[in-house]
């Protein structure tokens, strides 16, 4: 006879209680007179010193009704029944092996896979087994029902099956997705087979204890466990993280940062260099790969503390490079970036107005030097990225809404028709962006009109109190009051920059009467506004009162007239995105139709006809779409795979998921054993029994006690001697 819960046999101690109540009598507290007995001799009665036991029966009644109920709570059970019971004790279990690209470093997926098989090489023959694998999402590799289907040895044969079929991918990690996918198939499948077990009268009672799942990765810090914060962690479920690292820690990323609008020097890319913490080594080179040898054979050396990044500039590579390969470290999984670089991107800068230049004229009385047009053709807009035209056109020749993707900019500086005007306010619905220049005075207020009419219109503004005048200037002005925070003065903000006192402006205009929706970006110094800008849902719409040209000031021929250009201009000449690459796991940047195909740089095609196609592109590399046209696009792996620093347990702690430790095997055997006897406690119900008869000898028990109530109640008389 063993017990479970031994601690409650104490309780037996209560069985003195009903001894010692049985040993207590009453004496005599006092003494009261009476008169009828005042004749009478008094004789003291006889006390004895000792305390006897009465009423034997009663007190083994009250003893052992005790004794019964102290037994029962500690859940008697008899061993010699134990050999029986082996059958039905089992533990459920489920193996989460991670297969994500931070595993294709060298000697980590051997030891998971020799992890998981010493694993599943301990589970029991009743064990309840399934396999899950997992990168950017979880996979069952083996299932609790196909293992319900299998004695042991095919169930373990099963198990190894899976853990060998399985191999790194070149995904990402989203190992809280897959913690909190293992954790419902565990809670599932307890519903599940409970409610069978009670469907079923004749099946056995089976016991497992605390459900646990089994964990083999190299936890690295981008794994993505954020979110489970938002899962409730199921009470019986225990979390063992069996770590597998590497010899050489030491790992690197290179990837290529986008450009940015403040971003003038477009002949050259932004590249960052990301170090592990944990990394021992901290010199590195960036190079470029696939190229030309005599163009593309940089090699530029960086040097990167343990847990920091660091930025550098390359020269933009030529048009044959394919990749950014990373020199100098340890882990080489990572270390290669594709790229592709697409041909120059065609842009129009559009003027609206006369075309009286002449680019091969240069004397400085030339009327050429006099048109806003002949500074404009001589902004360095074009770069190997992109090529920019500017494109005069005459107002009556504007017949057409232009684009915004290839027209950024189109600069009035003619009074325009009210159809022009109405083209124009579609092209800044769009996003483009319009720069009326206001020169010099009209030869008629019938052309001053116009231009406050049309600039209204494109404007979209419903106030029609704008003026147009022409100011008074004796010598000359300044800018003043610029708002260095808005994007347009934002380039020049810096104070070596922001100095505009050498622009002088001879001769400008004035409005009046500006309407509540414009801002004035920069006044002059004798408080008329210089430029203004009124906010058309994407678009823009900007006012400069004063020319570029000589004659009308020195803007033209000062350092601020090339960063206010490219303000104007509003991005970085050619794809904003250029580099931008496909992370492996995620959808191409092309639409699946009957006639695509894909090409991976193996060299093999596939069709592209639906989604699910896309999971062929499987690795990083420069991939080949084509349907009609044909298109090059680069696939690289996710950024996260690159912080290889290892997770603390803390982090899961923190979460709320319990974690559990891994067991020795006279641990493993003691917990076993421990599940034996509460199955065969369970199976008994020894308690049961034990609680009957103890509520058999309370009644027993009260209904003896009445009876000697009863039959020592008051009657008699005491004698007395006289």
């Amino acid at each position: 006879m063993s017990v479970l819960a031994p601690l409650y046999l104490l309780g037996g101690l209560a069985v003195a209680l009903p001894i010692l109540f049985h040993l207590i009598r009453r004496r005599p507290t006092g003494a009261v007179e009476f008169s009828s007995l005042m004749f009478l001799q008094p004789t003291s009665p006889r006390l004895t010193r000792r305390s006897r036991l009465e009423n034997w029966p009663l007190l083994l009644l009250r003893a052992l009704a005790l004794l019964l109920l102290a037994a029962a709570f500690a859940r008697p059970f008899l061993r010699q029944t134990e050999s029986s019971s082996d059958e039905t004790i089992g533990q459920r279990l489920v193996i989460l092996l991670d297969t994500s690209a931070s595993m294709q470093r060298p000697e980590l997926w051997e030891a998971a896979t020799t992890d998981a098989t010493n694993v599943i090489n301990q589970l029991s023959p009743k064990d309840q087994l399934a396999v899950v694998v997992f990168d950017n999402q979880p996979r069952i590799a083996l299932s609790f029902e196909q293992c319900a289907e299998l004695d042991a040895d095919q169930r373990k044969t099963a198990a190894l099956a899976a853990v060998r079929d399985s191999s790194p991918t070149w995904k990402a990690t989203d190992m809280g997705r897959a913690i909190s996918y293992a954790a419902d198939i565990v809670s599932q499948y307890e519903t599940d087979d409970a409610a069978k077990q009670s469907d079923d009268d004749n099946s056995t009672a089976r016991v497992v204890g605390e459900s646990s799942l089994v964990l083999i990765s190299d936890m690295q810090q981008g794994s993505q466990i954020e979110s489970l914060q938002q899962y409730s962690w199921p009470k019986k479920l225990s979390l063992e993280i069996h770590r597998v690292g590497v010899q050489q820690p030491s790992n690197a990323a290179v990837s290529l940062l986008p450009e940015t609008h403040s971003d003038h020097d477009a002949d050259r890319i932004r590249v960052r260099v990301s170090n592990a913490a944990n990394s021992e080594k901290s010199r590195f080179s960036v190079a470029f790969a696939g190229g030309h040898p005599s163009n593309d054979n940089l090699e530029l050396p960086v040097q990167v503390p343990p847990g920091e990044s660091r930025v550098v500039r390359m020269p933009l590579p030529s048009k044959s490079v394919t990749s950014l390969v990373l020199r100098g470290d340890d882990q080489a999984f990572d270390n290669q970036r594709f790229l592709v670089s697409h041909e120059p991107e065609p842009l129009t800068l559009l003027f609206v107005g006369s075309s009286n230049d002449k680019g091969d004229d240069h004397r400085q009385e030339s009327p050429a030097r006099e048109s806003l047009l002949y500074y404009l053709k001589r902004v360095p807009l074009s770069n190997s990225r992109g090529e920019v035209t500017v494109t005069p056109v005459a107002p009556e020749k504007l017949t057409v809404v232009p684009e915004p993707i290839s027209t950024p900019l189109i600069v009035v500086a003619d009074p325009i028709s009210t159809d022009v005007a109405d083209r124009l306010k579609q092209y800044v619905a769009q996003g483009g962006r319009v720069l009326f220049v206001l020169p010099q005075p009209s030869d008629s207020d019938s052309g001053d009109n116009e231009l406050q009419t049309a600039i209204r219109t494109v404007a979209n503004s419903d106030d029609d109190s704008m003026t147009i005048t022409e100011s008074k200037v004796k010598d000359y002005v300044m800018l003043s009051g610029i708002d260095f925070a808005h994007p347009v003065f934002k380039p020049m903000a810096d104070p070596q920059f922001n100095d505009f006192t050498k622009v002088r402006f001879w001769s400008h205009r004035t409005i009046a009467n500006i309407p509540a929706d414009w801002s004035v970006l920069a006044s002059f110094d004798d408080g008329d506004p210089a430029l203004l800008e009124s906010q058309n849902d994407k678009g823009r719409v900007w006012v400069l009162t004063a020319g570029w040209q000589p004659s009308s000031s020195q803007l033209a021929l000062s350092t601020k007239f090339l960063p206010l250009v490219f303000s104007f201009f509003g991005r970085t000449v050619g794809q904003a995105n250029e580099f931008a690459t496909t992370v492996v796991g995620e959808a191409p940047p092309y639409s699946p139709t009957d006639s695509a195909t894909i090409t991976a740089p193996s060299g093999i095609a596939f069709d592209y006809s639906q989604s699910e196609d896309a999971d062929q592109i499987d690795q990083p590399g420069v991939y080949t779409y084509q349907d009609e046209v044909e298109k090059t696009f680069a696939v690289n792996l996710a950024s996260s795979e690159s912080n290889t620093t290892p997770l603390d347990d803390e982090a899961f702690e923190r979460f709320g998921v319990k974690l559990g430790k891994p067991l020795s095997p006279a641990q493993t055997d003691a917990a076993k054993r421990q599940l034996r006897d509460i199955e065969l406690e369970k199976q008994q119900k020894v308690w049961q029994w034990l609680l009957m008869t103890a509520l058999v000898l309370l009644a027993a028990e009260t209904l003896w006690g009445g009876l000697i109530s009863r039959g020592s109640s008051p009657g008699t008389t005491e004698k007395v001697s006289p």
